[in-house]
């Protein structure tokens, strides 16, 4: 039986979303560490990027420090650290796992603050990339939209999302593989305007009829609730509410349109 889904169970019983994704990855965790790993696999992990994986005392710490990574990445994105920002991330934490895990959290923050002055920006940029690409590996596509949906809720944490904090969200998703058209339309999500309605869609006003109805499929494929099931009944209902905000967009540019 693959770990995964005993991580994805325990997930579901912290009753909230992140801790449905973080039981995931637990569990896909041990399944990649009980695997025969050669000494150039071995190699991967702490050459090149110049980022080493933790090894902290459980698989549960090194989500959570691979969330602060992003979380840190898109922080120091536009050059401040904003108290409402920090105060976020802390909040999530302190709701998803209790105050420990918050406390554990904001640790690891202040020691990549110091990481990132040591390392110099390059070698940043290559460790995030190196944490994106271990992600991709252990989550599913659904999973890590969930992710780029979190880091664009942070990035606008204090009232405005900066144009770096967009560039950064925008490569996180690049790096773990998925379309970054899909960091711009988590940013458009819960718009009131006609023109982010149509960047919910990924499309500019001169798309046809046609491609706007082929682009709402798609994004009713990305995000149907019954994608991230596994993942307990929480994941269900945030990817419910994503999709009752993608209605309204696909509604809105209709009725402009006068489309049925």
């Amino acid at each position: 039986m693959k770990f995964k889904w005993i991580g994805a169970i325990v997930g579901f019983i912290f009753a909230n979303f992140l801790g449905a994704i973080i039981g995931y990855f637990i569990g896909s965790y041990i399944d990649e560490t009980r695997q025969p790993t050669s000494s150039s696999q071995q190699s991967n992990h702490s050459s090149g990027s110049g980022f080493t994986r933790p090894n902290p005392r459980s698989e549960y710490d090194s989500f959570l420090y691979y969330l602060m990574y992003l979380s840190a990445d898109i922080i120091f994105a536009d050059g401040r650290i904003y108290q409402t920002e920090t105060d976020f991330v802390k909040a999530t934490l302190n709701q998803s796992f209790g105050p420990e895990a918050a406390q554990k959290g904001m640790a690891f923050f202040n020691q990549l603050k110091a990481e990132r002055r040591q390392k110099g920006i390059a070698a940043w940029n290559a460790s995030v990339q190196k944490v994106c690409h271990d992600l991709s590996k252990l989550m599913p596509e659904a999973d890590r939209i969930q992710i780029i949906a979190f880091l664009a809720e942070l990035a606008k944490s204090d009232g405005h999302a900066d144009g770096t904090e967009i560039k950064a969200v925008r490569n996180i998703a690049f790096y773990m593989g998925l379309d970054t058209d899909i960091a711009d339309q988590m940013f458009a999500l819960g718009s009131q305007s006609l023109d982010d309605a149509y960047k919910v869609l990924g499309l500019t006003p001169n798309a046809t009829d046609d491609e706007v109805r082929k682009a709402y499929k798609k994004m009713v494929l990305q995000h149907h609730p019954d994608r991230v099931a596994h993942l307990g009944e929480e994941a269900k209902n945030a990817a419910t509410k994503k999709m009752q905000e993608i209605n309204k967009a696909k509604d809105a540019i209709f009725n402009a349109r006068n489309m049925k």
